[in-house]
This record gives structure tokens, sequence and C-alpha cells, in this order.
């Protein structure tokens, strides 16, 4: 019984990591602590959810405008989701780092092959959440608004893109927050 509360406890540090790393509702160091904390116990656990727990961290390093260490947990999560085949954790990876690219400003026209590359893999594994994620970043990167089919296949899940306080927040890539599945 105490092995299985350890494994809820861990758990709901990470979920709660991931919530306040999107919503900002406290300091800095407090959700990279948690998400730090779920890394160790996953990792003396040797359950395979450790590296969704690097794709987060990236995450929090990325939208803290600390590249090199958000690329090198991207690359970490990366390199295991290619071992097993986790299109899920691969693609999303990718988009992290191609998200630290488009920051940091690297060349454009790789980054929209390699979008395209990510699309073409979401949409080939039935990725749909991934692909919607794609889809925003490329239109952004491509035209700097959402063209009309991303809108409603947002509109489809309940987001309306055209709210002035939505489009506003997330019309600046550097405010899309991934989430991986």
């Amino acid at each position: 019984m105490r092995l299985q509360y350890i494994y809820t406890r861990v758990a709901y540090k990470k979920i709660r990591a991931r919530y306040i790393r999107v919503f900002g509702i406290n300091t800095l160091e407090d959700d990279l602590e948690l998400l730090q904390f779920a890394l160790r116990e996953y990792e003396l656990q040797k359950k395979r959810v450790q590296y969704n727990t690097f794709f987060d961290i990236g995450e929090y390093f990325r939208h803290h405008n600390q590249y090199i260490k958000a690329v090198e947990n991207y690359s970490i999560a990366l390199n295991f989701s290619k071992k097993n085949h986790d299109l899920n954790l691969e693609t999303m990876s990718r988009l992290g780092l191609v998200l630290c690219n488009i920051s940091q400003q690297l060349n454009a026209h790789i980054i929209i092959d390699s979008l395209r590359d990510i699309l073409k893999d979401c949409t080939g594994s039935n990725l749909y959440t991934n692909s919607i994620f794609v889809e925003i970043i490329l239109d952004i990167v491509q035209n700097n608004k959402l063209n009309k089919e991303t809108e409603n296949k947002l509109k489809s899940i309940g987001i309306n893109w055209g709210d002035d306080e939505f489009y506003f927040e997330y019309s600046d890539i550097n405010n899309i927050h991934l989430i991986l599945m």
C-alpha cells in the first residue's frame, strides 16, 4: 500500500508542476522543483514516464528562455522516444526543439520543413492533438495568423481562437504551452 501512495504522490506532483507551468500561478522555482522531484522519483522507480518529465522540463526551460537546457531535455526525451517507438513523445519533443529554434530566430526555411515533417508524422500516426499544435505553429510562422481550417479545428474542440484575450496571448508562438497527452 505504501508503494501505491508514493506512485500517486509523484504523479500528483508532476501534474501540479504541469498545471502551474501552464497557468503561471506560482514562483518560477516551484514548478521546476516539482518537476525535478517527480523526475528523481520516476528514475528511482525506473518508470518510463521519466522521459515525459524530461519533455516537461524542456518546456519549463523554453518558457524561461533557457534554450540550451530546453534542448538538452527535449533531446533526452526524443532519443528515448525513438528507441521505444513512442510517436507521441517523439513528435512533441521534435516540436519543442523547433520552438527553441524559432525563439532563437534560426533558419526559417529549415523550421518550416521541420514543421511539415512533424505534421506528416502526426497525421500519419493519428496524433490529432499533436497535429493541431503543429498546424497552429506552422500557420503563425508562415502567415502570422491562423488559417480558417486550423481555426475550425480548434473550434471543433471548444477553443475559439478569435477571442481577443486568447488571440493576444497565443499569437506569440513563445506563449504556446505544449502538453504531452
